[in-house]
């Protein structure tokens, strides 16, 4: 499967399957858990009509549906086996999957009365003969037809590596090892090489080559390394004789055109010999084949190919002393004496051929359902000259191909002779690069913009209005509840090439593009449309999409200019928000398909599915759960490499609460102190409250910082290390309406520079995290309770914004409260007092709306104050527990698979 959403079309196929090929099978019952992907309408459907009854385990009850955790349970150790002993890379876990479940099935087992699940269902024993070894070396006959002509010297066989086994014919599957072809054949035209393996590097690369158009260079012969087994690990260790690597060379391959057929070998295959390796291979022949240098030729094509064989050639004596062999990476050259190590095979090697090979379908299916990733750091070029010398230039010039025909095709300018420009200056451009990734970082598609240099503009000459709004962090949290709350779909869009549909008024001229000149230098651009890197460009183009919006009846609400809703009959239909070209629809799933269909009209939208990853978040909707997880895991991962902190050891906390008084010396050594403080503020605006305090505190020190500094924020690293799968959680409640609840909180005169006092609040929908922040006050409080009571004014900024949010959407909901642990300021937010009349009319806002019940506020308890972790630096117990009782907690993944499910037509 690519997707656990295709689920249900396998479950059906394979019901179906078994009702027709075991006329005495016939599902009755379908027993799951309450993963999203089994609660489809078609296989309600499907049951219902079949008579089989749909029966679920409670939540978080694996031990309920054991039958299938602990086949998972034996499944699991053996892959990792598979993989550990051939080093195999990750993206071929999938085919080491089917092999284990495959063998599995061939092979006794006690609670059958040692038959095997094979010879119970079939009601015959299996060949045991035709199991390999996965991941192994051999060496796949081309049929005739296959070669083309004046290829007579070249080799008849392919260097292969064993996936498995065939399910659509009698036959093994192989991955050839210079082309990256998936192919089959059957067991007599292949030779096998069980105890030798390709080098899992080379692997990797070559299907990352193929199937992921990176440009990674391969060497010209193919590493050969032997399989680890336990005896490897008892002879010689990790670096031993028998991990040493071999280069194929053509030398040692001793070819035949026309080789005999082994005695007894049979030419056809019984119909019940799966993958049909021929009977009559004698142990005497499979035993010299493994220390011979011989070729087997096989067919790819079908399994009625015949079974031809070349003659094995003598083996040479080895002599016992230590010989030097050519390594292709680093090896280690020792022998463990008292042991008689076999000699290794000798394999011929064919050179990698130049001439392009068709990309095939399965394989690139497979990689993108098991891999579609780049793994490796991907170099991103500044300028047009980087990229042309970068090993990526096909990517980076078909990326730039695309961008130009883009702009052509809005009509983005049109060339005039550079007199044109009269006394107009001429602004240059440049290319900008970039990789998109996913959820998981993996790499999606290289992209290449063409950017002007809007630095240059002048205010009033060739712009003036640059206002473009975008929607919040918080408001996008408060509506994906909203919209899980009604069970609607949210849906995720992209917008191409936004910058280019807004009409520009000014008159700007522009350099041709650097590498793409269609014309001699005399030449320039006269631009029609908005393009990137223009002051004006966001402007225009929320301009443009607002108008069409607005047009389809959706309004942009006063809260949040980045929140459209519709409305009907006083009703919310849909809502729809906008971060510059990402658009998220909410609604059901037919009235999102038709607002697409309507904005498809006027622009050209990429439908990405349900929302996972927005923003550099990975947002995880569990339906059946009712939950909705935001997680910046694989940030955390990427900020942690680029500082050099991916393998530093976690702590508790991320600040110490006594910080350290040590006087740094001076230094002139260029810290990326800004940069890191910047990457710890997106984490702390989307998904880590637990860190505002601390990333607070290291923004003071932006333009005096020193090496205490940095190490104060390392710090911070090495707390996201031990939480890098932490995230916010939120658990969605049943019916239509909302409670709003703000903890506000007050630590005074915190700050030793200034004694200025820090103000914190936690903002909660139905219990959930919404908003928060951690702010300096801009006074100096006199006592406690006014600190307290200007925290207070701060916060209720917070919980009336939400207010108004659910006011303009109809959502009802009781008087906010306000929690506070603060009695004195809880008296004063009721009734004036003279020791607040020095303070200034603006922090009063929090009496004057209590005055108008339109929120209350009550006292809490200090120790169930969850917004202290926003006003201090806190120890590892009370760090925990604040953070569970804002559910940013860990176990994302463990959430992810409980039910994720994405958008569609029967489940969304």
């Amino acid at each position: 499967m690519k997707a656990k959403g295709d689920a249900t079309y396998y479950l059906i196929k394979l019901m179906n399957e078994l009702r027709t090929q075991f006329k005495k099978f016939h599902v009755q019952r379908l027993h799951s858990n309450q993963g999203g992907e089994f609660a489809s309408a078609e296989l309600e459907t499907y049951c219902a009509k079949e008579g089989i009854i749909l029966q679920t385990t409670n939540g978080y009850s694996p031990q309920e549906n054991g039958v299938v955790e602990r086949a998972n349970g034996v499944v699991m150790p053996r892959i990792r086996a598979l993989q550990l002993a051939t080093a195999m890379p990750d993206l071929l876990w999938g085919e080491a999957l089917l092999h284990v479940v495959d063998t599995l099935n061939k092979l006794p087992t006690q609670p059958l009365g040692m038959q095997s699940s094979h010879e119970r269902l079939y009601g015959a024993a299996p060949d045991l003969s035709v199991l390999r070894t996965w991941g192994c070396l051999a060496w796949v006959y081309i049929p005739p037809d296959s070669r083309r002509r004046k290829e007579k010297l070249k080799p008849r066989a392919r260097l292969s590596l064993l996936l498995g086994y065939s399910n659509s014919t009698k036959g093994y599957k192989f991955l050839d090892l210079l082309t990256c072809q998936v192919i089959t054949a059957q067991g007599g035209n292949a030779h096998f090489h069980e105890d030798f393996t390709a080098d899992g590097d080379y692997v990797k690369q070559l299907l990352e080559n193929n199937y992921l158009e990176c440009m990674h260079e391969l060497p010209s012969t193919v590493p050969i390394v032997r399989i680890k087994t336990t005896m490897d690990s008892f002879v010689g260790g990790s670096g031993g004789l028998l991990h040493s690597n071999l280069d194929l060379t053509l030398d040692d391959a001793p070819m035949r055109a026309d080789p005999p057929v082994a005695a007894g070998a049979p030419v056809g295959v019984a119909d019940n010999e799966v993958p049909g390796e021929p009977r009559g291979t004698s142990s005497a022949v499979r035993s010299a084949s493994k220390s011979s240098g011989r070729i087997v030729e096989s067919s790819n094509k079908s399994a009625s190919s015949p079974a031809e064989q070349p003659a094995a050639a003598s083996p040479a004596k080895r002599s016992t002393r230590k010989r030097r062999t050519r390594k292709h990476g680093k090896t280690d050259e020792k022998v463990t004496s008292g042991f008689e190590i076999q000699s290794p095979p000798v394999v011929p090697c064919v050179k990698r051929p130049r001439r392009t090979q068709k990309q095939n379908v399965r394989l690139s299916d497979y990689v993108v359902g098991h891999v579609h990733a780049v793994q490796g750091d991907i170099e991103i070029p500044t300028t047009y000259k980087q990229a042309r010398a970068s090993k990526y230039w096909p990517q980076w010039k078909a990326a730039m191909l695309a961008e130009l025909q883009s702009l052509r095709g809005h009509r983005t300018w049109r060339l005039v002779p550079r007199s044109s420009a009269k006394k107009m200056k001429v602004i240059t451009c440049r290319w900008v690069f970039a990789v998109k990734r996913d959820e998981r970082g993996r790499v999606t598609r290289f992209k290449a913009r063409l950017v002007i240099h809007g630095f240059k503009q002048q205010r009033g000459v060739n712009y003036s209005e640059t206002f473009a709004p975008v929607i919040r962090f918080e408001t996008i949290r408060a509506a994906i509840y909203y919209a899980v709350q009604r069970g609607w779909a949210v849906l995720q869009y992209d917008v191409k090439t936004a910058f280019l549909y807004g009409d520009l008024v000014e008159e700007i001229f522009m350099e041709q593009p650097p590498g793409f000149q269609e014309e001699g230098p005399e030449y320039v651009c006269r631009l029609l449309k908005s393009l990137y890197g223009l002051k004006q460009a966001p402007h225009i183009w929320n301009k443009t999409l607002h108008a069409k919006l607005v047009t389809m009846g959706f309004e942009r609400l006063d809260s949040d200019f980045g929140l459209y809703a519709l409305k009907k009959e006083g009703e919310v239909k849909m809502l729809l928000t906008v971060y510059v070209d990402d658009l998220l629809l909410m609604g059901t799933p037919e009235s999102c398909k038709a607002t697409a269909a309507a904005l498809k009209e006027s622009f050209e939208l990429t439908t990405m599915g349900s929302v996972k990853y927005l923003l550099g978040v990975e947002i995880l909707i569990n339906r059946p759960q009712r939950q909705i997880v935001y997680s910046q895991q694989q940030y955390v991962v990427d900020v942690l490499k680029e500082y050099h902190m991916s393998t530093c050891n976690g702590c508790a906390t991320p600040e110490a609460m006594s910080p350290s008084k040590a006087v740094q010396p001076e230094t002139s050594e260029i810290l990326p102190y800004r940069e890191l403080v910047g990457s710890l503020q997106y984490l702390v605006s989307a998904s880590r409250p637990d860190i505002a305090h601390a990333v607070r505190h290291l923004g003071k020190y932006l333009s005096n910082f020193d090496h205490t500094h940095f190490a104060e924020a390392k710090r911070v690293l090495r707390y996201l290390q031990a939480t890098k799968d932490y995230g916010l959680v939120q658990d969605v409640s049943e019916g239509t309406s909302a409670e709003l609840v703000i903890y506000s909180d007050a630590d005074y005169a915190n700050d030793p520079a200034d004694r200025r006092s820090i103000s914190g609040y936690v903002t909660m929908l139905d219990g959930n995290v919404i908003s928060y922040a951690s702010r300096k006050q801009e006074i100096n409080a006199m006592s406690t309770c006014e600190a307290e009571y200007v925290a207070m004014s701060e916060a209720a900024k917070d919980i009336l914004w939400l207010q108004g949010i659910c006011e303009e959407l109809v959502w009802s909901h009781p008087v906010p409260l306000m929690f506070g642990d603060n009695e004195g300021a809880i008296s004063l937010s009721a009734k004036p007092g003279k020791q607040t009349k020095h303070i200034e009319n603006k922090y009063h806002m929090v009496r004057r709306n209590v005055e108008l019940k339109r929120m209350t506020v009550t006292h809490c308890g200090t120790e169930d104050m969850v917004t202290d972790i926003m006003t201090k630096a806190l120890g590892a117990v009370k760090i925990a527990r604040f953070r569970k009782m804002m559910k940013d907690c860990g176990g994302r993944d463990d959430i992810y698979f409980a039910g994720y499910c994405c958008a569609g037509a029967a489940s969304y």
